[in-house]
This record gives C-alpha cells, structure tokens and sequence, in this order.
C-alpha cells in the first residue's frame, strides 16, 4: 500500500528537510562561545493528542535530545533531537531549530518527523505532517537567552554533542511528576523541563537503558 505525506506549516519563515548535523561550535573566546545560548519550547502532537511538551535551554549549534523512558521496562519511549543556531536578515537576528522526533518500537528508533525552521524570536511556528496513517504536528517557539550569570557558567565546559552522550557528565535524569510513571532524560543541553519536573546536565546522573 501507497502512503502520503503532505507538510502543512505556520507561522514560519522557512522550513526545510535535514540529513545530518554540520554545524560547529564556535572556536573563538570563552564569552563568544557561551553567549550563543536559546530556549526552545517544543510540543508534540500525534494524531491530535499531546504526546510531549518540553523545553530545553540549548548552546546553539551543539545537538541536544529529550527522552523519555518508561521505569517499568527500562526502555526509550519518545525522543526530540534538536539543535539551534542564529542568522541575520535584514538587520534582524533569527533563529533556526532544527528537530528530528522519534518513537521507539520493536527496539529500535523510528523517525516520525525531521524538520527546519527559521523563526523570529518569541513566535510560534507550526509544522504539520499528515500521512494516510497518522499525523504528527510540532508547536515551536524560541526565544534568545539574555543572563550573563548563565553565559559564565563553567558547568557549561561538560556540554558536548549528544552524539557522545554515554557519559554520564553530559545527560541529566528526573522522575516525572505528572504521574505517567516515566522518567525525563537530557543530553547535551543546559537544562530541561518536561512531564512535571526539571533537570541542569551538571546536577544529573542517568543510568543504562
């Protein structure tokens, strides 16, 4: 059987397709490299129904990811990966976001959407992709991050790319509050918020799953 998919978007300025992660980290002063920081808030929709509705304080330009794990079994429920970065048009500064939203079945990751926007900060974008099974809708809204006292923070010398998220100084864990009895997993960013609780990468330990 064939499937469709159609892309509906809102409130974004532009909206692309990704296949990898290119960007680098900046090179330059401890000040330069640490003030290129965003918040992102992410809600995920599937069929209608809220699925996840995080945030997360990012280092632009560095991949970050949200889990959520079930503490029964101990496996991978759902996963964001996201990854943030500023450009200029026409003298105004914006801010892309880059996600990839993943369901975990049969033991394995599968992507349910991989998407790029570009925004002005503070507004809400939307993206909806529809398919003859199911449709997933992403509700993204960033935001500059302006806190001198976070910027020198040197815990933020133990952020490195999740794609080397095992060890432990990365990731931060929490016990989620809202009573789903799963557990809130970040790597690679600041901090994160999701399912009633909160997390700072140099506060969390996380354990195998």
């Amino acid at each position: 059987m064939k499937t469709y998919t159609k892309i509906i978007l809102s409130g974004i300025l532009l909206i692309s397709s990704y296949c990898s992660y290119s960007h680098q980290p900046d090179q330059g002063s401890m000040y330069q490299k640490y003030e290129d920081l965003t918040d992102v808030d992410i809600q995920v929709l599937e069929n209608g129904i809220v699925r996840n509705d995080v945030s997360a304080t990012l280092l632009d330009n560095k991949k970050g990811s949200i889990t959520f794990l079930d503490t029964k079994t101990k496996k991978p429920i759902t996963k964001i990966e996201i990854v943030t970065s500023k450009s200029y048009s026409k003298g105004k500064e914006l801010i892309s976001v880059e996600t990839e939203y993943y369901t975990f079945n049969n033991d394995e990751w599968v992507s349910k959407s991989n998407t790029s926007i570009l925004n002005k900060p503070g507004s809400e974008g939307t993206i909806s992709i529809y398919s003859d099974v199911k449709s997933v809708d992403l509700i993204i809204t960033a935001y500059f991050v302006d806190d001198e006292a976070t910027i020198s923070d040197s815990s933020l010398n133990k952020i490195t790319s999740c794609d080397n998220h095992t060890k432990s100084s990365n990731c931060c864990s929490s016990d989620c509050q809202d009573g789903s009895g799963n557990k809130l997993k970040c790597c690679g960013v600041i901090s994160c918020t999701g399912c009633g609780t909160s997390c700072k990468v140099e506060s969390g330990s996380i354990g195998e799953y």
